[in-house]
């Protein structure tokens, strides 16, 4: 069975193969869900490329909680 160390490997390997993610806000109940590009470090640190005036900034500045699903799936077209 793999360590938490051997985990964290696989999870940071898997995310550094990927550049692509769907991030899901909301404020004042009004969900939005959008495909961003991504970067992140070694830490864990999620970062990723946006206009300061999409509803994604926007509801990110205001509820800084949000959702991040980065799978796998066909190559990108």
């Amino acid at each position: 069975m793999p360590n938490q160390e051997e985990i964290r490997q696989d999870v940071y390997r898997f995310l550094q193969e990927s550049s692509t993610a769907v991030i899901a806000t909301s404020f004042h109940n009004d969900p939005r869900a959008s495909t961003v590009y991504f970067h992140i470090d070694e830490d864990f640190n999620f970062y990723f490329i946006t206009k300061r005036k999409t509803s994604k900034y926007l509801n990110a500045e205001m509820n800084p909680k949000a959702a991040i699903v980065v799978g796998t799936g066909p190559e990108h077209i």
